[in-house]
Parts: C-alpha cells; structure tokens; sequence
C-alpha cells in the first residue's frame, strides 16, 4: 500500500479512500492480533478479483465508466473465468460484481459477506449463507443478465 500525490487532490483522495478500505477488509478478514492473522492467512483463500474489486467499489463507487468497462469485459469473454482473473481484468470483474451484489441484496450484504466469509473460511459458504446463492451461480446470473443488456446502473 502506497499514496503518492501527483498533483491532483481527488486522486490522492481516492488512494486514501483505497488504502483505509483495504485496511479495514483486511482486519475483518484476517482478524486483528499477528497470531489471528497468520492463522485466517493460511486457511484462507481470497482471489484477486474479491480483494481488489470491493476496494476499488468502495473507495470509487460507481460511474458509466466503470459500467462501460464491465460490458467490454462481458462482450469481449474476459470475465469467463472469474476465479482465474489477475491484475486490471480482475479489478474491474470483481468491482461489477461487488456493485450488482450491492445493487440487487443491498449495501449491508457487504460487511455480512466479509463475516461470513472470515467464520467459514470459504467465499462459496459465506455467499450461500449470505444471500442464499453460491458464488458461481451468483456470478453465472450477473453475467447473464449483464451481457443481456442490462448496464449494472440501471439494476438499481
């Protein structure tokens, strides 16, 4: 985790906002003493597009940009295989499904998910026990009604 400034206000703004919500997924995640943390650390797998996606969702919110990049994703098969995604791909995969989650169970699933997920020790049991749908279904739908033409800002 780093800020540098730039020049820009807003963008130091948004890498605060970033790195006070990694910090804060982190310690939900992964417990607050070292000892905790070393243990959710080792029986915890998290993927990229999970971490990165509900930073960037709530440091950034939601734009028609971030809608625009979503359906490139979805019309250009990038997001096929959601688990396996890294770097840009799965930043932005997992910030459009952090924002439909949002959008279609309400904001409050959010810290729920991340509980669940610390209890369970795994994302599929944290999001059927959330939501009452595994996450390959969860994303299976999104997907679908996504590429059907349905921009993520018109779900709310």
């Amino acid at each position: 985790m780093s800020i540098y400034f730039n020049g820009s206000h807003a963008d130091l703004e948004q890498q605060i906002r970033a790195v006070l919500a990694e910090l804060l997924i982190n310690k939900i995640l992964y417990g607050g003493n070292v000892r905790e943390m070393i243990r959710n650390s080792t029986l915890l797998y998290i993927p990229e597009w999970y971490l990165q996606g509900l930073v960037k969702y709530l440091s950034e919110g939601w734009s028609t940009y971030n809608d625009n990049v979503m359906y490139d994703g979805l019309k250009s098969e990038s997001f096929s295989s959601f688990n396996r995604l890294t770097g840009r791909q799965a930043s932005a995969a997992g910030h459009a499904l952090w924002y439909y989650v949002v959008a279609t169970y309400g904001e409050s699933m959010i810290p729920n998910i991340l509980y669940m997920t610390r209890l369970t020790r795994s994302l599929d049991n944290a999001f059927v026990t959330t939501l009452g749908v595994t996450l390959d279904n969860l994303v299976m739908i999104f997907m679908s009604r996504t590429s059907a033409g349905c921009s993520c800002t018109a779900i709310r």
